[in-house]
């Protein structure tokens, strides 16, 4: 373990591993990064943020980014909340119920307690993305950096939400981003309050690739206005409209097995394609390790979600007017 430069605590754990403790917005902030094996020369980051009640380790284990990563050839970066994921105190006393031991994302109306304490996270985010660009070449001995026209956003549930306030206030970060089981709220929870924020128009367009099963009863198809969540067909037309893709475009089937059909709408640039998980539940589609059968977190094997959702990615760069790290 050792301070870095720029003063934050570092702490490499197997040659790959790199644990990051931060300031950032006055708090202090947590981190895992992934640095890929044999790379050389400019390489793509992935931001996976967790569910909620999860952190960053359990994500890894969920997606297997840092695997696909090690083929492919780019880092990834697993952010931990800062609150733990727990709807209440009983009584002030902080209890992590029924969110285990894991963490929250402040994403809005989601999820508590970040969204409730209005924590910055999009802040975090920022300032991560630059520590990491700051980082990789001091572990690397200066033969690995990031492109930072290649950055992108992805997460489940809770994180899923948090992509999707990312991509309203952090556009200029990302080329591309794929949230999975959790929409956009950029208002207040009627249950736990929250932290309405502004989405305006995606200036340029930002591709999104989402993932959602018609039979999620934890972020449901049909929306939960207990908890505020929009139903998944309104999410998809707020995306289309945030990049400007007509309401009459019906897109066309980009891929279709079994259970998994996904429909992209307009053109490349501004692409926005919802995969449906027919008899899905709240779950990462074809998760190396997390993908059962047990209600509510009905799992499919009909789509491998985080080989195609870097499929994806692969395709953006982000605008040179917009790179800003």
């Amino acid at each position: 373990m050792r301070v870095s430069h720029f003063g934050v605590l570092v702490a490499l754990v197997d040659g790959r591993k790199v644990n990051i403790k931060m300031d950032s917005g006055g708090l202090s902030r947590e981190a895992v990064l992934h640095i890929p094996d044999g790379a050389s020369g400019k390489v793509p980051l992935v931001v996976d943020n967790h569910a909620w009640g999860s952190f960053p380790t359990a994500e890894d284990l969920m997606t297997g980014f840092s695997t696909l990563a090690d083929k492919e050839g780019f880092a990834v970066v697993y952010p931990r909340g800062y609150d733990l994921a727990n709807p209440a105190d009983f009584p002030k006393i902080p209890l992590p119920s029924p969110g285990g031991v894991g963490y929250s994302f402040n994403a809005g109306g989601c999820c508590p307690k970040a969204s409730t304490n209005k924590r910055p996270d999009v802040l975090f985010i920022r300032d991560l993305v630059a520590h990491v660009v700051a980082q990789i070449p001091a572990e690397t001995s200066h033969t690995v950096e990031v492109d930072i026209s290649r950055v992108y956003a992805t997460g489940m549930s809770n994180g899923g939400f948090f992509t999707n306030r990312l991509a309203c206030e952090a556009r200029d970060l990302f080329a591309a981003v794929a949230p999975v089981s959790g929409v956009l709220v950029n208002g207040s929870s009627p249950t736990w309050g929250g932290d309405p924020f502004a989405c305006p128009l995606h200036d340029p367009p930002l591709p999104v690739l989402h993932f959602h099963g018609n039979m999620d009863v934890i972020v449901p198809w049909d929306g939960n206005p207990v908890f505020g969540f929009p139903s998944v067909p309104d999410y998809i037309k707020t995306r289309l409209r945030l990049n400007s893709i007509p309401d009459e475009d019906e897109g066309f089937t980009s891929y279709s097995n079994g259970k998994v059909t996904c429909t992209a709408h307009g053109a490349d640039a501004a692409n926005v394609t919802f995969c449906k998980v027919t008899g899905g539940g709240h779950s990462w589609p074809g998760s190396p390790s997390l993908c059962g059968h047990t209600f509510p977190f009905q799992c499919s094997n009909d789509i491998d979600a985080t080989a195609q959702i870097w499929e994806f990615f692969k395709r953006y760069t982000l605008p040179t007017s917009l790179e800003v790290v």
